[in-house]
């Protein structure tokens, strides 16, 4: 198992030796095992973005911070990154050689990345402005 606990048997198995077992060298044990580990982060951010949605994004969303049309605005590309990220694991996983992970990567890059960064500076305009409106709460 790699550090995080991911499983690196889930991933294509090289030849056998006479013996039966696997024979991997070194450097294939340790490309698996960063594939493993680049799986299970993928998998563990979209459960903290999810997470993320339900707590602080959901009720901004509903105005009971912000106006619902500000709220709105942050959320807007919320579902195309968690659809851009949701659709590369799923590629990731089913690339058990490994030998996509870079056009994977690449085309996420082509496709997430923009959206990703106009989320993030929307929200964190959002979240900044919730937080000097209930400043005096605190």
């Amino acid at each position: 198992m790699s550090p995080r606990g991911a499983r690196v048997s889930s991933l294509a198995l090289s030849p056998r030796s006479e013996s039966g077992s696997v024979s991997l060298s070194q450097e294939e044990t340790q490309r698996r095992n960063v594939i493993a580990e680049l799986v299970k982060t993928e998998k563990d951010y979209l459960d903290d973005v999810n997470a993320l949605y339900e707590v602080v994004l959901q009720p901004l969303q509903n105005g009971a911070v912000l106006s619902a049309e500000k709220g709105k605005e942050m959320v807007k590309d919320f579902d195309l990154l968690v659809s851009s990220n949701k659709k590369m694991l799923q590629r990731l996983q089913a690339d058990r050689s490994g030998s996509q992970i870079a056009q994977i990567l690449s085309d996420f890059a082509d496709t997430a990345l923009r959206p990703y960064s106009e989320y993030c500076s929307v929200t964190f305009e959002g979240i900044s402005k919730a937080l000097l409106k209930n400043k005096s709460e605190w």
